[in-house]
């Protein structure tokens, strides 16, 4: 019974925390002025060329939407840097070379050693056909 009714106080804490947020985010967005189909500077209507930032998620018109003039500069120099590092790691024959596996090894050793024994007898022919001379 106790952990009945301990559980229902949890639950009852989340829900009023969750409320008390959903309050302060309408709060929030009262005091900001923010309405959809509005742009989050100029107030100018988006219903049709409006875009929505990826960083912000708020709705600009085309003349604000870019993320310097409205305030999301730092976050969007961020992802650009991030994304590049991405695509500069990821560019072929860069980075760690893959795992092998023993049997793969094993092969790629046996061929390597061939190739020495193979580098091995030419220099002897070589030598003995410098020496002949």
């Amino acid at each position: 019974k106790k952990k009945k009714k301990q559980k229902k106080q949890k639950e009852n804490q989340i829900n009023e925390n969750y409320n008390k947020k959903e309050e302060n985010l309408d709060e929030v967005l009262k005091e900001l002025n923010i309405t959809p189909n509005k742009c989050g500077i100029c107030h100018q209507s988006t219903a049709t060329l409006g875009r929505v930032c990826r960083f912000c998620n708020l709705k600009f018109c085309i003349s604000h939407i870019m993320p310097e003039i409205h305030g999301c500069g730092t976050e969007a120099k961020a992802h650009a840097r991030a994304e590049f590092k991405q695509q500069f790691y990821q560019a072929q024959g860069s980075g760690p070379p893959p795992k092998l596996n023993d049997t793969k090894r094993s092969i790629l050793k046996h061929k390597l050693e061939k190739k020495l024994q193979e580098a091995e007898k030419e220099r002897t022919k070589k030598a003995k056909q410098t020496e002949k001379k």
